[in-house]
């Protein structure tokens, strides 16, 4: 180690000590010359015969640095500053080719770059590995919302969790104190729901048990995002008032930066409605999740055999819940999704321009190798080794990649920018993907990897064959060898087979495109204009105030000009958010539990007419369908075929929910063409439709 440390120590000293080295065999030489001419010797036949005595200064000077410096470092310079020189000697070629290796470098470099933000790193929460997401299910329904009575009754008696905790994210609050009016992300959650994701607050506090009762003073926690857009970075914002659907709220904390579940911006408790007609009946799924921290060790296999038995309790305890049980999975399955494998398939073939941008520079790097050859055979016949000339055949070969690898960086980066610009809806975690430390060293060593795949084989070329033949044959005109130009055309016929391969893919993807594209959701989007309204219960309590506000809104927004139709629907299709079990009077009887889950939305009179949905038989909704009237209800003919066959379901009566339930049956009075609620690749369990008032 000590004198590996003196060699580098005497490596960093190599120019002073090669001038001092210089400096002395000058002297000795100097000595010998005036030795010489003292015995009567000319000053030329002195000078010649130093030189003699002296020996090759230039080896002597050599063999001293091999003892001073680190034998490989310096060889590694000289290459590097003979590869720069070969490359500015030949400005077109090196273009060319960097500019060729930026572009597979660039797209290799931005999409891991995504890879890397979406799945590669780990998600911003204490221990994440431990989270879990649950969901109630039903026979007709793998995935429904946690009744918020349920979760009570059993949170604690799920031995498997460290901690469950309840939230609804799928909330729009009207922000009214700050300026205009505005809409605003929020979502409730139960008093430790930070605590079981392992956050922290940068200020303030996060929400406590005393906050998540009915009847506690109004919390809220906010994210850094909301804090430094609305509050303006306010150093006091802990203690301000945020007036929310017309309740005034206090903030008590502001979470640390980058941390959003869920993309929510304001989290109040949700006990502070535990008994609202929102979350108190059981029967009720009001858009809540629990999530869950497994204890150390624990699997799903022990949550879900500790859910299995809890809901197995609850059913035989109420009735309501006939039918219902529980399972989970890690919340990276749910926050990525099915995103995994369309990255990784574009990663594929990201990857594969790689290859072909190699290939293609190793099919130059063979062309130019021709010229050189009378070079290379002249310094191998000198005494070169050729270890030593492939050594540095792929220093340049390297240095070419890493320029083309800077430009690449610079490409990538403008093009991920672009990218989290676009904002694509299907990307999730789009904030934590940025170019960072992981991302430049990934383009550092793809840039040098890079260059030794596309170098290695052209160098090993370059020093093979008949030294004799490559010197004659360099005197008449550089010309490739037959061996050469085999190899060039397998490059070529590789190049060929990867672009075959993408092109094939893209016809594939655009083929598979251009079929959802063209697939008829139901609905004719065409000039629509969509928006979202949402009435603050504080300032419209009853139905009477509601109704006269959304008849207020529909007769302003006629007079609009250019606007021909107007209505008012519960969701934007093709979609829907609200899913109920439906019981058909007529029919046999289903075990409770079992009854068929229907996509439900509320609309107003004119909404098939505004969307261009089309009315198949019996009518659509007009005015006289009011509350207090005769109950009514529409249906998708998916509905109508599956339950009715041949049969005219005009008349039939259909109840939300049970037979048994206490509810007024609704009369079909409508069949309308189905639209794609669930997704435009599976066919549509169908809808439900009830008048808006």
């Amino acid at each position: 180690m000590i004198e590996l440390l003196r060699k580098l120590r005497d490596a960093l000293a190599r120019r002073r000590l090669s001038d001092e080295l210089r400096e002395e065999l000058r002297f000795h030489q100097g000595e010998l010359a005036r030795d010489a001419r003292a015995a009567g010797m000319n000053i030329a036949d002195a000078d010649a015969a130093a030189s003699r005595r002296l020996g090759n200064a230039t080896a002597i000077l050599e063999d001293a640095r091999s003892m001073w410096t680190l034998h490989w470092l310096d060889n590694l310079g000289q290459d590097i500053r003979y590869g720069l020189r070969a490359l500015r000697r030949n400005p077109g070629f090196t273009v060319v080719a960097a500019l060729t290796l930026a572009l597979g470098i660039g797209a290799t470099t931005a999409i891991f770059t995504i890879v890397n933000g979406v799945i590669l790193r780990p998600l911003p929460y204490k221990d994440a590995d431990r989270l879990v997401i649950v969901w109630e299910r039903m026979p007709d329904a793998p995935q429904i919302m946690v009744s918020y009575p349920n979760f009570l009754d059993w949170r604690s008696r799920v031995h498997a969790f460290e901690g469950a905790a309840i939230y609804n994210p799928f909330n729009q609050f009207t922000l009214t104190n700050l300026g205009d009016a505005a809409r605003v992300n929020g979502g409730y959650a139960s008093g430790n729901f930070f605590d079981v994701y392992g956050v922290r607050a940068a200020r303030g506090r996060l929400f406590e048990a005393r906050d998540d009762r009915v009847g506690a003073d109004p919390v809220a926690v906010v994210t850094n995002s909301f804090w430094l857009r609305r509050l303006g970075a306010d150093s006091l914002a802990v203690g301000k008032p945020l007036t929310l659907d017309g309740v005034t709220y206090t903030v008590v904390g502001v979470l640390a930066p980058g941390i959003q579940p869920s993309g929510v911006d304001v989290w109040i408790p949700i006990g502070l409605f535990a008994n609202s007609d929102r979350f108190a009946p059981r029967s009720n799924h009001p858009g809540t999740i629990v999530l869950g921290r497994l204890k150390p060790g624990m699997t799903l296999s022990d949550m879900q055999r500790d859910l299995d038995g809890v809901y197995a309790q609850l059913r035989a305890d109420h009735g309501e819940n006939a039918g219902i049980s529980a399972s989970g999975t890690w919340i990276s399955e749910i926050i990525l999704g099915d995103v995994r494998r369309p990255l990784y398939i574009f990663a594929g073939a990201v990857g594969l321009v790689l290859l072909i941008a190699c290939a293609n520079v190793a099919s130059l790097l063979l062309g130019r190798a021709a010229s050189r050859s009378r070079e290379i055979a002249l310094r191998l016949a000198i005494g070169a080794r050729r270890g030593r000339i492939v050594r540095q055949l792929l220093t340049e070969s390297v240095l070419l990649s890493v320029v083309g690898g800077v430009l690449g960086a610079l490409l990538a980066y403008g093009a991920v920018r672009v990218f989290v610009g676009l904002r694509p809806p299907s990307v999730p975690r789009l904030a934590e993907i940025h170019v960072d430390t992981h991302v430049m060293l990934f383009a550092a060593g793809i840039s040098v990897v890079t260059g030794i795949i596309f170098g290695l084989v052209p160098a090993l070329q370059t020093v093979q064959g008949d030294l004799f033949r490559s010197l004659r044959d360099g005197a008449r005109g550089a010309t490739a060898g037959r061996q050469r130009l085999r190899l060039r055309s397998a490059l070529m016929l590789g190049e060929v087979m990867l672009a075959l391969v993408l092109l094939v893919g893209a016809g594939l993807l655009a083929r598979s495109f251009q079929k959802l594209a063209n697939v008829d959701v139901g609905i004719d989007a065409r000039n629509l204009v969509a928006g979202y309204v949402s009435l603050p219960p504080k300032t419209y309590p009853d139905s009477v105030k509601r109704v006269q506000f959304f008849e207020a809104l529909l007769e302003k927004a006629r007079t609009i000009p250019g606007v021909t139709e107007v209505a008012l629907g519960g969701d934007l299709p093709p979609g829907t958010s609200w899913q109920t079990g439906v019981t058909f009077m007529s029919l046999p009887p289903v075990q409770p539990g079992k009854e068929p889950l229907l996509n439900a939305m509320v609309a107003s009179p004119a909404w098939f007419e505004t969307v261009k949905m089309r009315v198949i038989s019996g009518r659509a909704f007009t005015d006289a369908d009011v509350a207090g009237g005769v109950r009514v209800a529409i249906i998708s003919e998916n509905v109508a075929r599956k339950f009715f066959g041949a049969k005219n379901p005009l008349g039939e009566l259909v109840k939300r929910g049970r037979a048994s339930s206490t509810g007024t049956p609704a009369t079909i009075i409508g069949v309308v063409n189905e639209v794609r609620n669930d997704g435009l690749r599976v066919t549509s369990k169908g809808t439900i439709y009830f008048p808006l008032a």
